[in-house]
């Protein structure tokens, strides 16, 4: 899993964005599926304006890399970076309207300045009304 996860952050990290920002503001900041899964954020940049990152959760991942890939392949056809900053777990309940993040990823260890606080204010814009929470602790 971690060779895998480095030579997908390495990928990543050595694209050049080709595309210019507005495409970029097409893409969703956050998509969860429902259920307590893996999730990745990333850092997406175009060829000019300001990065944007993005929270993806993704039913059956087996590994984190499983919850970026889909992600990362999108926004490089599209000619953008995608770089992943690290990752968790995410516990969706649309029911109880709650989204608790939490854990960590052997494969994509936090990059400095990352961290799930990110993610949980990009969750609280995406889903006003849920009460969410994050913490390091879990796995």
């Amino acid at each position: 899993d971690q060779k895998e996860a480095a030579e997908l952050r390495a990928k990543g990290e050595a694209t050049e964005a080709t595309a210019l920002d507005p495409v970029l503001a097409n893409f969703d900041s956050v998509y969860l599926d429902e259920g307590a899964h893996k999730y990745v954020l990333i850092r997406a940049s175009a060829r000019t304006g300001p990065p944007k990152y993005l929270v993806r959760s993704k039913r059956g991942a087996d590994y984190h890399r499983d919850a970026a890939r889909p992600c990362q392949e999108e926004l490089h056809m599209h000619g953008l970076r995608a770089e992943v900053l690290g990752g968790g777990r995410i516990d969706f309940s649309v029911s109880q309207k709650r989204i608790k993040i939490y854990g960590f990823s052997y494969g994509f260890p936090w990059r400095e300045g990352a961290g799930h606080s990110i993610s949980a204010d990009l969750c609280r814009e995406a889903y006003p009304g849920y009460d969410v929470t994050w913490t390091d602790d879990g796995y």
